[in-house]
């Protein structure tokens, strides 16, 4: 889909008013490998198949839509979605545990020039660093390098999972 028409597809949005075009149209251009083009195609499509009038439907009109169960398949979509809320949970507290042991900057790590937090200044020992949870998550891993120094040869190691199990087994809270 070409940027006008990703264009004229927002302010039509936005606006609140359809597109100039047939959703056949309009369906036929979307790139399908563009999930955001294609978002902003199905928003309108849904817009235009929507009653016209701005009043609420009462439930007499719709009652299926007011007391509907969800299928089966917008069960498994919710558990789905409450999952990844939970793992993006974790991940911010363990985020903001790491940059906090490091003195960094918890939301851009001193990679946003515009981060209202540190301005861009917010790298590896911009802040001062959190010694209790230096100790407990950075130290052992400057123990082991020590060892592997000391002895020149890597200390036993002990294996990490790959990434899709350790998806599967990850704990909540830090660690």
């Amino acid at each position: 889909m070409s940027a006008d028409l990703q264009s004229m597809l927002l302010q039509s949005l936005a606006a609140g008013r359809l597109p100039s075009m047939s959703p056949e149209d309009l369906l036929s251009q979307v790139d399908e490998d563009d999930p955001s083009r294609a978002l902003l195609a199905s928003l309108l499509l849904q817009q235009q198949a929507a009653p016209t009038t701005n009043e609420e439907p009462d439930d007499e009109r719709w009652p299926e839509e007011r007391h509907a169960e969800p299928t089966s398949g917008e069960r498994r979509l919710l558990r789905r979605l409450e999952h990844t809320l939970d793992q993006v949970q974790r991940l911010e507290q363990r985020n903001d545990s790491f940059a906090a042991a490091v003195g960094a900057c918890y939301l851009c790590w001193g990679e946003d020039l515009s981060c209202a937090v540190c301005g861009g200044n917010g790298q590896s020992g911009a802040f001062e660093p959190d010694a209790g949870l230096f100790a407990e998550l950075v130290a052992p891993a400057l123990q082991r390098i020590d060892r592997r120094h000391e002895t020149g040869r890597p200390a036993s190691a002990a294996r990490v999972p790959p990434a899709d199990e350790h998806e599967t087994s990850t704990k909540g809270g830090v660690g």
